[in-house]
């Protein structure tokens, strides 16, 4: 399980990742172990962005939008210094482990332009404008394993889009700048079935 917040960047919010744009989002994954240095992980993420032209240079211009988004991911995870979760005595010892991670993205965002500015004609929703979008998220995070069974852990992930259509926004915007997603999350996770994931463990059991 997991909770935290996401942003968004893009033609609406171009200043950096501020507060005052980070909304709420959860989600929950199911990760296997391939082995001691690899994981394999489904996700799947729910939550909310939005950007204002207010937060921009293009004040003048009026837009803004929020949008609930629902992502699924399957992703692999290197963990390059991982510690062996059992000793030679075959006792559980606590350990944090860093890691990396990279994969593939579903992006469902059904995005709700809107225009203050009654002054120009605008379009709204552009042409080509749509609502799913293929991403490719990478990321790091650091996992505490507190349990033999269960551990928590702090995660960021960036999703690139390769799309200039997550806030609806292309033509009026940068169609030459694409639109991005992060998400910055704390979670917490069970092992369900053999709780010793280091695979040489039965080799080192003594008793």
């Amino acid at each position: 399980l997991l909770f935290g917040g996401a942003y968004y960047g893009g033609d609406l919010k171009e200043n950096g990742v501020t507060l005052d744009y980070t909304y709420p989002c959860y989600g929950a994954a199911l990760r296997y172990n391939i082995n001691s240095s690899f994981a394999g992980k489904f996700q799947f993420t729910k939550g909310t962005i939005a950007g204002d032209d207010a937060s921009t240079p293009n004040k003048d211009r009026g837009l803004y939008f929020k949008s609930d988004f629902l992502i699924v991911s399957l992703a692999a995870e290197v963990l390059p210094w991982r510690k062996n979760r059992f000793n030679n005595l075959g006792e559980f010892q606590k350990s944090f482990s860093p890691y990396f991670s990279a994969g593939v993205a579903m992006i469902q965002s059904a995005d709700e332009v809107k225009t203050r500015n009654t002054t120009e004609t605008q379009t709204l929703p552009e042409e080509g404008d749509k609502d799913v979008f293929i991403g490719f998220p990478f990321g790091a995070g650091i996992r505490w394993d507190l349990h033999q069974q269960y551990s928590i852990g702090l995660e960021g992930i960036w999703y690139a889009t390769f799309s200039d259509y997550l806030d609806g926004i292309s033509k009026y915007g940068n169609p030459g700048k694409k639109d991005w997603l992060m998400s910055a999350t704390i979670y917490f996770s069970y092992f369900f079935g053999q709780p010793e994931p280091d695979f040489n463990f039965s080799s080192k059991r003594k008793f």
